[in-house]
């Protein structure tokens, strides 16, 4: 990253994938914090606060914001009692219902704050992100439902192509899965 300068930068998570490119864990960690090295203190970095690898791994003159499906955050989105939550300029303010989300699972919660927090620096009207997150349907083979027969729910999830998409995949679903690998 001899160029990049993004406005916004966002990480969302630090798990062992892709070791097989970069070597070790430690080495993955460094690559990714490298989005943030040439940022100066008028962009804004977007931190996962609930991964502990990525709290560790802050780098960076950029001002800060965060999400988080565990609470409140000093500056950013998070989820709290149901509602998903803005901090934002010193106040914050109710968004809407985490259950108005087309998505399912707690991976696509965290993934939909870390998109607010992220557009946060360009002042979008909040009901037009309402909206937007009202209407989203998801990814193409992304927990993508793929219909029912006799009751039993069928969901296409082919893109989970590593351990940690799986897994995260899977705790989506409170009830009983059949697999299909």
């Amino acid at each position: 990253v001899d160029r990049l300068r993004p406005f916004v930068a966002t990480w969302l998570n630090l798990t062992p994938d892709h070791l097989d490119r970069h070597g070790s864990f430690e080495a993955y960690g460094r690559a990714k914090q490298r989005l943030f090295e040439r940022q100066e203190p008028e962009d804004w970095s977007v931190w996962n606060a609930d991964d502990p690898e990525i709290t560790k791994r802050r780098v960076g003159t950029a001002a800060p914001l965060e999400f988080s499906i565990r609470g409140p955050v000093r500056e950013g989105a998070y989820h709290e009692s149901g509602s998903i939550g803005l901090a934002w300029r010193g106040g914050t303010e109710r968004l809407l219902e985490a259950s108005e989300l087309r998505l399912r699972g707690a991976h696509n919660l965290s993934n939909v704050l870390a998109a607010i927090a992220t557009v946060l620096p360009l002042e979008p009207p909040l009901g037009a992100v309402r909206e937007a997150l009202r209407a989203y349907p998801g990814l193409e083979h992304r927990l993508e439902p793929a219909g029912a027969v006799g009751g039993v729910e069928f969901v296409n999830d082919s893109k989970a192509t590593n351990v940690s998409s799986l897994e995260v995949a899977l705790a989506s679903f409170p009830d009983r899965v059949v697999l299909i690998a």
